[in-house]
């Protein structure tokens, strides 16, 4: 039988899935509010306040949870884009979605 936790997951993946990311806001907080430091909610959370257009808040959580991709896209759709690269030179790791977002920058930059 699925708990009530279970329950929330399910909800959270199909509010996802089908871009309801106001609706997935509040399943984010009842999880949270049940497990406070679960890495993949906050990380969702914080991408569904980007989405969301509340990057002010979406900002507060990446640089919380040190995460520097949301973080690094925050600024970019701010249009701070020395503190986008910033973020990103701080960055261990260069995946694609980093790479990504580096070449964005810089070709709003005009550096091709």
């Amino acid at each position: 039988m699925a708990t009530q936790l279970d329950r929330f997951f399910e909800r959270l993946s199909n509010y996802i899935q089908n871009d309801e990311y106001k609706k997935a806001l509040l399943v984010c907080n009842k999880i949270l509010a049940i497990q406070p430091e679960d890495q993949q909610v906050l990380t969702a959370k914080c991408q569904c306040l980007i989405r969301t257009n509340q990057i002010e808040s979406a900002v507060e959580i990446a640089k919380a949870q040190n995460l520097l991709y949301e973080l690094a896209y925050c600024h970019y759709r701010n249009h701070n884009h020395e503190e986008a690269l910033q973020v990103l030179r701080e960055a261990k790791s260069s995946g694609p979605a980093l790479l990504l977002l580096k070449a964005q920058i810089l070709y709003r930059n005009g550096d091709y």
